[in-house]
């Protein structure tokens, strides 16, 4: 019995879920064709009498109130006063019996302003094509069911700040002309808002979803914002969909911060100027194949944001990458991305970086990665296979740090490739060398032709070898030299052994102290001195590298 109920229980949230998914995606229907466009000038317009009749009872009877159907010939006798739409949401409630279907109605024009504060509104209310000519208030109203108000023409001001919805909204291909305020309303399934467009580009006509609560998906596909906009502390059941998405105000920016969702997708957008996605938490965030606006790539923000999933940039161009202390807690992959004023990841935490085909700002003092934290990091399909070619250009394009060195270095090792990790270290103090001069500069040449840094110690031999060769070709005749005492004369002399006996220091061969070049060789009797000096220097340093002293 336990596990029938907790089957039924699952099934009934999983058609719950389904119908909450795909019930309004089903429902976003294309607006009515209402006729020709409503003029700007609507001063002189009063409302129709005979279309507020009609309307009424279409309404009690539960029929479609078209008006476009009955008052095709002039938009003008399409009109109604605002009072008549409150008398009926309201009616709704009080006295008029409704079919399930609710109110449906289209092509209207609405005269005067609506205020429906604080209202109940039982019953799904359809106003698709309908044009409000006066302000349109909301706020606080209590819809039950679904409201429609696909293709609307809002030519003041909106606010359903405050509102609830117990089921879906629907504004595809809406269009507003003075603010839209949806702060804080709360819809309980999705809200549709594909091809909607918030005309005004006015500061004071913002586009404002401040704190508003989605049940469901957000969709708004298409939409095209012209003002300020924002969705600042948002919280979404499912996502936040903005596929073809143009904002094209660069005075203001796009803000998303505080947004929280499934997944925040901006696939094929127009985005001109800033985009904010500071402290967001999502589990996935697409930004994918941007389209290029004429005023220049925008900037994305992405500062302390929290991904518990997929992280994808890819495919376009920007002006700034911002996204300090950013938490990816699954795959952040930047594919075929060019950043080209500022780069900024510092203290940023990931798990598995793929960085392919991103191009930083070319003055890499405008790119910082230090702090950053990773398990893993690629930046081909195979860098094995690449000889980590990009991953050792990594460092080197952006503003120096001993943080990204190391990052790369302690990786490198952790996944087995120790001879790459020696060559990053190497790099970093090649990095170094350049902020470097006089002789800590030439310090610098010496030990990284000499020895790698610590990582090569046995560059060093070559070096002794050279110079052991170069000894026994000098001290090669023993005609040229004489003995340190008159006893020694009948001493064997090897110039090999002569030459390593003198450069070794501490050790003693014993011949160096036996032989040594005539009186008449000047010069060969500086180089046995310089020769020893080099001993005292290649070999100790040698052995410092060996045991890893040098770092």
């Amino acid at each position: 019995m336990i596990l029938d109920r907790i089957l039924i229980h699952v099934l009934v949230a999983f058609v719950r879920c389904a119908l909450l998914v795909v019930v309004p995606t089903l429902w976003a229907a294309d607006a009515p064709a209402c006729g020709p466009e409503i003029p700007e000038d609507t001063s002189g317009w009063q409302h129709n009498p005979d279309a507020e009749q009609w309307f009424r009872q279409q309404v009690e009877r539960g029929n479609d109130a078209r008006f476009e159907a009955r008052f095709a010939a002039d938009a003008r006798q399409r009109t109604v006063r605002a009072s008549v739409i409150e008398d009926l949401l309201l009616q709704s409630r009080r006295t008029v019996r409704l079919r399930m279907k609710g109110i449906f109605a289209t092509c209207a024009v609405v005269v005067g302003s609506i205020g429906l504060r604080y209202a109940e509104v039982p019953e799904p209310v359809t106003l698709q094509g309908f044009t409000f000519l006066g302000d349109v208030d909301l706020s606080w109203t209590h819809f039950q069911k679904t409201l429609r108000l696909d293709g609307g023409h809002f030519r003041r001001d909106v606010s359903f700040n405050t509102a609830t919805l117990g089921q879906a909204l629907f504004l595809t291909d809406a269009r507003f002309e003075g603010e839209a305020n949806f702060g804080a309303f709360d819809v309980g399934g999705a809200l549709v808002a594909t091809g909607a467009q918030f005309r005004n580009p006015s500061k004071d006509a913002i586009a404002n979803f401040n704190s508003a609560k989605v049940g469901n998906t957000m969709f708004f596909d298409h939409a095209v914002f012209y003002g300020p906009t924002s969705f600042e502390h948002v919280s979404i059941g499912l996502d936040f969909r903005g596929q073809g998405l143009e904002a094209r105000n660069t005075a203001f920016p796009l803000d998303f911060r505080h947004m929280k969702a499934h997944r925040i997708r901006l696939q094929s957008a127009l985005l001109s100027g800033q985009v904010w996605l500071g402290e967001v938490s999502a589990d996935a965030i697409q930004l994918e194949s941007l389209q290029q606006p004429v005023s220049g790539p925008p900037s994305i923000d992405l500062a302390q944001a929290v991904i518990r999933g997929q992280l994808s940039i890819k495919d376009a161009v920007l002006e700034d990458l911002i996204a300090p202390q950013i938490r990816v807690e699954g795959v952040a992959e930047l594919r075929q991305v060019t950043i080209k004023r500022w780069f900024n990841f510092q203290h940023a935490s990931f798990v598995h970086c793929a960085w392919f085909g991103v191009t930083l700002p070319a003055n890499r003092w405008h790119a910082w990665f230090d702090g950053v934290s990773y398990e893993y990091i690629s930046f081909t399909d195979d860098d094995v296979r690449d000889k980590f070619s990009a991953l050792f250009q990594w460092p080197s394009r952006m503003r120096y740090s001993a943080s990204v060195y190391a990052g790369l270095e302690k990786f490198l090792n952790d996944q087995g490739y120790s001879d790459a990790a020696k060559q990053i270290a190497i790099a970093q103090r090649r990095d170094d060398r350049a902020r470097l001069s006089g002789i800590g500069w030439l310090n610098s040449c010496l030990l990284d032709i000499l020895i790698g840094y610590g990582k090569r110690p046995f560059r060093a031999i070559w070096a002794c070898l050279v110079v052991v060769i170069g000894g026994r070709f000098v001290f090669r005749r023993k005609a040229g030299m004489e003995p340190t005492k008159a006893e020694y004369a009948t001493q064997w002399y090897s110039p090999a052994w002569y030459s390593l006996g003198l450069f070794l220091p501490v050790v003693d061969l014993e011949m160096s102290k036996v032989w040594r070049p005539g009186n008449d060789r000047r010069w060969a009797r500086h180089y046995m001195r310089l020769h020893i000096l080099l001993g005292w220097i290649l070999v100790p340093l040698f052995a410092a590298g060996l045991a890893g002293l040098v770092k």
